[in-house]
């Protein structure tokens, strides 16, 4: 069996195109309606669960680019949100009289410690801050990244995507 990864217009096509030839294929999307309509098309089953496959049927994993592509974009804006995270939280400390340093040190060693902390002095935040940029132009507005009333109800909801309860 054939696994297309992303059923938009790559994608979708490519696995369209391996059923038309009969071959089986399974689609493989985030986007629930994009699932749904590919599966229709194509009478091919399609869904959003990797762990639900049956992983030694699979012959070939087709991954489409823009799929790669926004992975790579969303975990880059990932990074540049706990880059931020951590530039702000050493500037609070300065302005609430605590060195920033000192905040730092312990950041290295506890906690909120992150790839990110660990290398705020040598990352090339300009190329995060490009993919930042090309995110927001594909998909518009990006999640806020405050502490407001919402932060426990993203954790539950971010726990339930991976089937953690």
């Amino acid at each position: 069996m054939h696994l297309v990864i992303g059923l938009g217009p790559i994608g979708g096509n490519i696995g369209a195109h391996l059923a038309q030839l009969g071959q089986e294929v399974y689609g493989y999307d985030f986007n629930a309606e994009r699932v749904r309509e590919w599966s229709d098309e194509t009478q091919s089953p399609a869904g959003s669960d990797l762990a639900a496959l049956d992983w030694p049927s699979i012959d070939s994993v087709h991954v489409a680019v823009r799929l790669a592509d926004q992975v790579k974009l969303l975990n880059n804006a990932l990074a540049t949100y706990n880059l931020a995270a951590t530039a702000r939280m050493l500037t609070l400390a300065e302005h609430l009289g605590t060195p920033a340093k000192g905040l730092f040190d312990v950041i290295a060693v506890s906690t909120g410690q992150s790839w990110m902390s660990d290398n705020l002095v040598d990352v090339q935040y300009d190329l995060l801050l490009e993919d930042v940029g090309l995110l927001r132009s594909e998909i518009g507005a990006l999640p806020a990244g405050g502490l407001d009333d919402d932060v426990e109800q993203a954790i539950l909801q971010a726990r339930a995507l991976l089937g953690i309860d």
